[in-house]
């Protein structure tokens, strides 16, 4: 499990976990701004566009039928563990190569296009 570092500049939060000083995850709750904050949002936001997902507007809460076709798939048991999320991930994105579904446990796979853990 990686340990919160805290970060020297605001650059240092998109470098790939392999040219950091140290190996960690970086974790920030913005609660200020400033022309250098709007940047790194923007910046952030741009790679979370090309490298990541952007959700914008709000998600529906299932209905009957989505519930319904989830615990056919998926079962009604639920572990807190990296072992459990793989085999669901399995199940429930199965065109989903294993990269993305290692990720979970192999945080190096994040580096490569600028995604991050907050």
């Amino acid at each position: 499990m990686f340990e919160h570092k805290i970060i020297q500049d605001l650059d240092e939060y998109f470098l790939k976990q392999s040219g950091r000083k140290e190996t960690g995850v970086y974790f920030y709750r913005i609660n200020g701004y400033s022309e250098r904050i709007c940047g790194f949002v923007q910046k952030y936001f741009d790679a979370a566009r090309v490298c990541g997902v952007v959700i914008e507007g709000k998600i529906p809460n299932p209905d009957e039928k989505n519930l319904a076709y989830y615990e056919e798939i998926m079962g009604m048991d639920f572990f807190l563990n990296v072992g459990f999320f793989e085999a669901s991930l399995k199940k429930w994105l199965p065109r989903m190569n294993a990269r993305p579904r290692n990720a979970a446990n192999e945080r190096e796979s994040a580096g490569e296009c600028g995604c991050f853990y907050l």
